[in-house]
């Protein structure tokens, strides 16, 4: 009897009208894990919504500044292109846009490498990690890395002739050793 109760009703909700005349014009957006993000039309604004807090928020990137989300289960962030970047934008899980001021802008195109619950940026000698469950950023001196940035699920490292560099989601700093000899990856 349970079964024919759900059939009638995904017969029922199947053929249900479309609320959107028209799917085309239909917003875009994209979501994983926690959030849901969404460009609002015709301007240089993205909104987040988190579940965790039921609210949306919003964040408007500078013109000329071309920005394309990269989402995961915890955060989102941005590949950022243009004449002059000043600073890198993420949100956490809780939809909260966190903005990072970088120590001098940059012309570099910004490419994120994103995990599950962090994400990292490798330009310029630096690399900046941001912790999308805790929604902290950190940033180390990377000019002589041989790996710029290893990801996991919880941790980013940064490995130099002598030294390995490690971003956890759950410690967002980053923690540095010095090493006698070269470190293989």
């Amino acid at each position: 009897m349970q079964i024919f109760a759900l059939i009638a009703s995904l017969l029922i909700i199947s053929n249900l009208p479309n609320s959107v005349a028209d799917d085309s014009k239909s917003p875009t957006y994209i979501w994983a894990g926690h959030i849901i993000i969404t460009q609002l039309e015709g301007t240089n604004t993205f909104a987040a919504y988190s579940t965790k807090t039921g609210k949306w928020a919003s964040h408007t990137f500078p013109d000329g500044l071309q920005a394309t989300p990269f989402v995961s289960n915890s955060c989102v962030a941005f590949q950022l292109s243009g004449k002059s970047i000043a600073e890198l934008v993420a949100v956490d899980e809780n939809g909260i846009w966190r903005i990072h001021k970088l120590s001098k802008p940059t012309q570099a195109v910004c490419v994120p490498t994103i995990g599950e619950q962090l994400l990292y940026y490798a330009f310029d000698g630096h690399t900046h990690a941001f912790s999308g469950i805790q929604g902290k950023w950190d940033s180390v001196s990377t000019t002589h890395a041989v790996l710029s940035g290893k990801v996991g699920m919880e941790f980013v490292l940064v490995v130099t002739p002598t030294s390995i560099s490690a971003f956890s989601a759950q410690h967002p700093a980053w923690a540095t050793i010095k090493t006698t000899s070269k470190v293989k990856g």
